[in-house]
């Protein structure tokens, strides 16, 4: 036997030991939460770069649609002028064209005949009137 006893050594050894271990647990945990983050960092990265990739795609496409309906709304209002042209030629010939002869066996009601027989005698009377100042 020796006279120095081996349990204290033992005990600091097994303190040490102890000791170290957590100084390599801390050391491994904070690289493993580094690096954690890197990945984290490098991933969010990746999807903003695909953002902004799949928004410019959106971006350019909003473009040429753009374009695509201003070409067809300029088309559809050289269109509406051409028909608005027309419309305003049918209207005036139909306002110029003599209304359509009645049929022979047409018979007059009573108000139409009224209306008529009025308009015949203010004409009359328009037409009899003197014309002051001869």
């Amino acid at each position: 036997m020796s006279l120095i006893p081996t349990w204290p050594i033992a005990a600091g050894a097994l303190v040490v030991g102890l000791a170290a271990g957590g100084f390599g647990a801390k050391l491994w945990y904070a690289g493993t939460i580094a690096d954690l983050k890197i990945e984290a960092a490098e991933t969010k990265r990746d999807e903003a770069e695909a953002i902004s990739q799949a928004s410019q795609v959106a971006l350019s496409d909003y473009k040429v649609a753009a374009e695509v309906i201003a070409a067809a709304a300029l088309g559809a209002q050289t269109d509406l002028s051409a028909v608005n042209t027309q419309l305003a030629a049918l209207r005036r010939n139909q306002k110029n064209a003599p209304p359509p002869p009645l049929p022979a066996d047409c018979k007059p009601g009573p108000v139409r005949l009224r209306n008529l027989s009025d308009t015949a005698a203010a004409a009359d009377a328009a037409i009899a009137r003197p014309v002051s100042g001869k």
